[in-house]
């Protein structure tokens, strides 16, 4: 999920090569696919924010040695 944007160019124009190869003429829709940018963006920023909900309620609402 976390890869430097020349990685996410090349992954996407290879993408595109290979779908002219196989004879595909239309081009591929690059919206709100599970692989399109904006939906690797997304998810991304999703990730990050249950991360920091979770770490900050270990951090400040639990207490040490009390299993939850």
């Amino acid at each position: 999920m976390v890869a430097p944007e020349s990685f996410r160019v090349f992954y996407f124009n290879l993408v595109r090569k290979l779908s002219r190869v196989r004879g595909q003429s239309a081009p591929l829709n690059m919206g709100w696919g599970w692989g399109s940018p904006t939906a690797i963006r997304v998810v991304g920023v999703v990730a990050i924010a249950l991360a920091v909900g979770f770490m900050t309620w270990v951090v400040f609402f639990t207490v040490p040695g009390v299993a939850y």
